[in-house]
């Protein structure tokens, strides 16, 4: 699974742009719940912010959202995911929206849109984390990313080489 770095940085960005639109303890409030008042009365989490951007929802009108939200279609894969990492028989989206509570769902739909680990999630999406643990945790789930594609590259490069040489060796035309 790849890392989504554009949706990582973009939540991130919302978040500091926006704080008051912001509730690392949960990934949906309204005014009422919060007390306070944004553009469209909400506030969500990282993983509330990174699945309303991946499923394409509304956020400056409640009463659009909550009725796009109970109808969105999910992505391909989406469904599949979620039965894996959970280990449940295979059920559909509908199937699976009755099973899971919304919190449990939003932490599944956001690492499938973020391409993040189980591991990175759970720091990610910790309730007690601030701004700047956030943007902390995001350029470390980077920066492994970008490891990870370096190593795999050299892997690659290595197993391109020994298939070389053994080309070579083959045709007769290698250097030793």
């Amino acid at each position: 699974m790849s890392v989504n770095r554009e949706l990582l940085l973009e939540v991130l960005e919302i978040i500091r742009v926006n704080p008051e639109q912001w509730n690392q303890e949960d990934w949906h409030t309204t005014p009422e719940e919060r007390g306070a008042w944004s553009h469209c009365g909400t506030a969500h989490c990282f993983a509330g912010w990174a699945k309303l951007i991946f499923l394409e929802l509304p956020t400056n009108d409640p009463d659009i959202f909550l009725e796009r939200y109970a109808n969105v279609e999910w992505p391909d894969g989406l469904a599949e995911f979620i039965i894996y990492e959970s280990n449940k028989t295979p059920m559909t989206s509908e199937e699976l929206r009755e099973t899971y509570s919304v919190r449990t769902l939003t932490s599944f739909i956001a690492r499938f849109a973020l391409g993040i680990t189980d591991d990175q999630a759970d720091r990610l999406f910790n309730a007690n984390n601030s701004f700047e643990q956030l943007e902390r945790i995001v350029y470390e789930i980077l920066e492994e990313d970008t490891q990870k594609q370096l190593q795999n590259a050299s892997d690659w490069g290595k197993y391109q080489y020994q298939i070389d040489v053994n080309n070579s060796w083959k045709k007769g035309t290698a250097n030793v």
